[in-house]
């Protein structure tokens, strides 16, 4: 005898209540940008339960979340989050950018951790649909190339220290103001009063940065990810534990950790996955000097399958064509330090929503410290072009079904 249906997530049932009071809407790479705290106004929530099924999806005005502290989210870190932005373009047009990846991997993640599951088309249409609701004011017509940050979450909230499948979870997204990791903050003095140029962060202070990232090569105990891990699902319990070699890297004057693998079958050259949060992109010539962009494959569940990273594979063949041979292969560091050594490693770069296609100008491994010049000024050659694509879709002005515009009347 089976139970009664359970509800699915449907975002035919949204609800819209607006808030009463709109948050002022900080400067450009302002203070309360760079805090990426600064939330929009409003959040949409969904409640499940294992009896029920899902709730009515609610858009509301942003505020706290509150939980008992036996929330099992608190203890077994059964929470999985994804990271989208709404990019005004030079059109006019607000877009999103393949949001059904993100809704796809968000699925994948949640099954990871026993939440519950959804259609991630339903998923997709709310997201749309909270995007189109901040859209017009957090980036303004009067902003072009200026974007905000959507985060969804999914954690359980079930009260028990006991250690099982949820019975409880919530669905929320919410979005914050956020800058450009290419601009120097300003640290002159904050917007909208809340706070002054005293309580910048340290990074923050001083002249801007050179371009291009530092890179130091993970060693010693610290590991990101493993085969039959999380590595390849975007679950928060594969975050905190990175932040003491970031935070090491950082003391050192790197300005984020590349990840190796050196476990098994890649003791003598640990294989080369992630660079902080973000996919890791090499272009070298191999031995047969046959001119190549590089970044690790999916095969061992060590590296998040980032829609960046997917998207570069996706057109950087058509972009660069018989010029450019694109692979998804396993390499390891001996690999890189080799071509440097041999004068075949020409560049490399960081990809993701958050970084963007962001240069490396230099990695620490071991004793080595190997230098990628850039040759652009700002990037290399095939790193700017990367950029420029991806920035085109995402801006309006390169036309791709990748960019889905946003209905905002």
């Amino acid at each position: 005898m089976t139970g009664p249906e359970l509800a699915t997530l449907s975002s035919a049932k949204l609800e819209i209540q607006l808030t009463e009071t709109r948050r002022p809407v900080p400067a450009q790479n302002s203070l309360e940008q760079w805090s990426q705290s600064y939330g929009t106004d409003h959040m949409l929530v969904v409640p499940w339960d294992a009896k029920q099924g899902w709730g009515t999806p609610k858009i509301g005005p942003y505020t706290n979340i509150s939980l008992p502290p036996t929330a099992s989210v608190f203890h077994y870190a059964t929470s999985c989050f994804e990271g989208m932005k709404v990019y005004r373009g030079y059109d006019g047009k607000a877009r999103l950018f393949r949001p059904h990846l993100n809704a796809a991997r968000m699925l994948r993640s949640a099954q990871r951790l026993c939440l519950p599951s959804f259609d991630p088309k339903e998923l997709e249409n709310l997201i749309v649909r909270f995007a189109e609701l901040e859209a017009r004011r957090w980036a303004p017509e009067s902003r072009p190339g200026t974007f905000f940050y959507v985060r969804p979450v999914l954690m359980a909230t079930e009260s028990t220290i006991g250690l099982r499948p949820p019975k409880q979870a919530i669905l929320y997204i919410i979005s914050v103001s956020y800058p450009s990791i290419d601009d120097a903050p300003d640290i002159n003095g904050a917007t909208n009063g809340s706070g002054t140029s005293d309580q910048a962060p340290d990074l923050l202070k001083g002249p801007p940065k050179p371009k291009g990232l530092k890179l130091l090569a993970s060693a010693g105990p610290h590991i990101r990810a493993w085969p039959g891990g999380s590595g390849d699902s975007k679950v928060g319990a594969n975050y905190a534990p990175t932040l003491v070699a970031q935070a090491g890297a950082q003391k050192e004057g790197f300005d984020q950790v590349l990840w190796l693998y050196g476990g098994s079958g890649f003791e003598s050259n640990p294989l080369v996955t992630e660079a902080g949060g973000a996919n890791f992109f090499v272009i070298w010539k191999t031995p047969g000097s046959k001119l190549q962009l590089i970044t690790s494959s999916l095969d061992h569940g060590t590296i998040l399958p980032g829609i960046t990273r997917q998207s570069i594979l996706d057109f950087a063949p058509a972009l660069f064509g018989s010029e450019l041979e694109v692979a998804e292969a396993d390499y390891g560091m001996e690999d890189v330090l080799l071509a440097s050594r041999e004068g075949r490693l020409l560049e490399a770069f960081a990809a993701g929503t958050a970084y963007f296609v962001t240069p490396v100008k230099q990695i620490r491994y071991q004793d080595a410290d190997i230098q990628l010049p850039l040759s652009e000024g700002t990037a290399g050659k095939y790193t700017t072009a990367i950029r420029e694509h991806l920035s085109g879709i995402q801006n309006g002005t390169v036309q791709s079904e990748w960019g889905v515009v946003l209905d905002e009347d």
